[in-house]
């Protein structure tokens, strides 16, 4: 490391050093006096410490979004083997993060619609849009990253049409959440981002 670059960041891990001069027997200077800076490795330790622990907890943490995600992914996996036990001729999967499963074949799932929030990404308040194309039973929940419920924004009947609601997230960490709509046996997902 260059004292000079680290100095700026950590200067109290830096000090001024000076290298006497060198005479020759005659007196004659052959080296002149020397300034210079240095550092204090051994001060770096706990830093370097401090700094392995902060990337340890960033790598657990990205263990726990992956493994949310693969259990995610083993929920949809399950749902469609029971959508495809089930005799269902419907089920379709959309990889553009839509997922629509239904068990119900007399459903027509290309009427019923989950659009993406807006704004998205958002800071403090977005809105969800959705059409239902068959009168049903619905709910609109938030999930976080790692698949806790968060809140049920929709819980009732509600009849054909188009549906907008609105979610205030100032009490919310930023991050990645995930809007579900469920109605009457399908189910579509799409993803919300928090930020600062």
């Amino acid at each position: 490391m260059i004292a000079q670059d680290v100095e700026p960041i950590l200067p109290s891990l830096v000090k001024d050093c000076y290298a006497v001069p060198v005479f020759d027997s005659a007196g004659i200077e052959i080296e002149p006096e020397l300034e210079y800076k240095s550092l204090n490795y051994n001060a770096f330790i706990p830093i370097l410490i401090q700094g392995i622990k902060e990337q340890q907890d960033s790598i657990d943490a990205l263990k726990e979004i992956i493994s949310s995600y693969e259990s995610r992914f083993q929920q949809i996996e399950t749902m469609l083997a029971a959508c495809c036990e089930s005799g269902a001729k419907n089920a379709e999967v959309d990889v553009e993060s839509d997922i629509t499963i239904s068990l119900d074949p007399s459903v027509n799932d290309e009427q019923t619609k989950l659009y993406q929030n807006i704004p998205n990404p958002f800071r403090e308040k977005t809105t969800f849009n959705y059409k239902i194309g068959k009168t049903g039973f619905v709910e609109l929940e938030i999930t976080d990253e790692f698949g806790r419920m968060v809140t049920t924004l929709v819980e009732t009947n509600q009849e054909t049409g188009n549906y907008s609601v609105n979610w205030d997230t100032n009490d919310l960490a930023p991050g990645i959440y995930f809007y579900t709509l469920k109605v009457d046996g399908m189910v579509w997902v799409k993803k919300a981002i928090k930020i600062k």
